[in-house]
């Protein structure tokens, strides 16, 4: 559920044993992450984001193998924004 190259980018060993306060931070991030994101979906806001999985993002840094979505690829919608 959690992103363990980010986690170890932070200092923070995926693999070790974690802490109640560790797990109970985890736990509080992820919800203010996904809250975060499904308020910047909202039909309220004219905001898109990209939150592919860390698999799917950490192979795909060269745009033309990322991920489509609705047929449109990353590099297409972010000139799609940016040239609006």
């Amino acid at each position: 559920q959690y992103d363990t190259a980010k986690l170890a980018n932070c200092g923070c060993d995926a693999s070790a044993a974690l802490t109640a306060n560790d797990t109970s931070y985890l736990r509080q991030w992820g919800r203010w992450v996904r809250g975060t994101l499904r308020d910047l979906g909202s039909e309220a806001t004219p905001h898109g984001y990209f939150a592919p999985s860390c698999l799917s993002h950490a192979a795909n840094l060269g745009w033309s193998a990322a991920p489509l979505i609705r047929g449109v690829s990353m590099l297409d919608s972010l000139a799609a924004w940016f040239f609006e």
